[in-house]
Formats: structure tokens, C-alpha cells, sequence
């Protein structure tokens, strides 16, 4: 019943594990806690796995349909065959860069809301919450300009290398990536 709950959050079936297991959860919805070091990077590291697995399995689709494109048109000219696939190379490339838009802007949305959560407790002093609130406010800027330029990048290269830069900024201001 968690369905579009976990869209940008995956890991959220691992946190209700442990937490129906009575073991230590490492999420800030059931302990109340900052998210620790290594669970962020691990984040970190399942959403750029996850960049390459969806460019990988759409270059696997282009692959094996180029092979049986090959088979069935031993008739057609070489050139032919090499402008088809080009043409297919060029459709799942294109149709990889569209379906990774849609995961990562997710992973971002969810980050806007983990930050709104954070300003939104009521715990904080009141001068921890003015700087908290401020750094919030340009933390959720950067994250909405970087969800808006990666909805305009049109590679594989160029969307693994804005998102590797969008976490090595997070990492000079404070680690509150994913």
C-alpha cells in the first residue's frame, strides 16, 4: 500500500523492514534523527547506480534489436542496415534520457520534501531555526535549478556527470543529499 511513496525513495521498503523487525532504522521518519553519513552515501550511490542501470538496459534493447533488425534483412544494402541502426541507437538513447529524467526528478522531489520536513520542526531554538531555515531556502533552489537543468540535458554522459556535480555540491555545503 506504499505505492507513489516510493517514487524517488526506494529505500523506504528497507526502513519499514527494520523498523517491523525491531531493528535500529536509519530513517529520519521513524527515529526523529538526521540521516547518518554512510546511509546518505549509500543513497547517493543507489541513485547513480540506478542513472547508469536505466541507460544500460535501454543500450541492451537498442543492442538486440540492432541484432535482430540484422537477421531479418540479410536482403537490404550495408548502408541500409548501418542508417537503421543509427536510427535505433538514436530512439532508445533518446527514450533512456526521457525515463531517467522522470526517476531523478523524483530522487529531487524528494529532497525538496526532506527539507521542507526538516524547517518544519517545531524543536529547533530559535536561532538554529533563522540559519536552518535560510540554508533550507538556498539548499531547495539549488535542488529546483538542478532538476531543471537536468531536464534539459539530452545524453547519458552529460545526465551522469550533473548529477555527480549536483552531489559533489551538496557535499561542500553539507551532506543532506537524498
Amino acid at each position: 500500500m506504499i505505492g507513489r511513496g516510493a517514487q524517488g525513495r526506494p529505500w523506504i521498503f528497507s526502513e519499514i523492514n527494520d523498523l517491523l523487525n525491531n531493528k535500529k532504522a536509519t530513517s529520519e521518519l521513524f527515529t526523529a534523527n538526521s540521516l547518518n553519513l554512510n546511509h546518505t552515501r549509500n543513497q547517493e550511490r543507489f541513485i547513480m547506480d540506478h542513472l547508469l542501470h536505466i541507460h544500460d538496459y535501454y543500450h541492451e534493447i537498442c543492442s538486440s534489436d540492432n541484432n535482430a533488425n540484422l537477421t531479418k534483412r540479410l536482403e537490404t544494402s550495408p548502408k541500409s542496415e548501418d542508417c537503421q541502426k543509427k536510427r535505433n541507437t538514436e530512439k532508445h538513447t533518446e527514450l533512456a534520457v526521457r525515463i531517467s529524467r522522470k526517476h531523478i526528478c523524483w530522487y529531487f522531489e524528494q529532497m525538496i520534501h526532506m527539507l521542507v520536513d526538516l524547517n518544519n520542526k517545531k524543536d529547533l531554538d530559535s536561532v538554529t531555526s533563522q540559519g536552518l531555515k535560510q540554508e533550507v531556502k538556498r539548499l531547495i533552489t539549488n535542488i529546483e535549478t538542478a532538476k531543471k537543468q537536468f531536464n534539459q540535458l539530452s545524453s547519458r554522459n552529460a545526465q551522469l556527470e550533473h548529477v555527480e556535480h549536483f552531489f559533489g555540491e551538496l557535499h561542500t555545503t553539507g551532506d543532506i543529499a537524498a
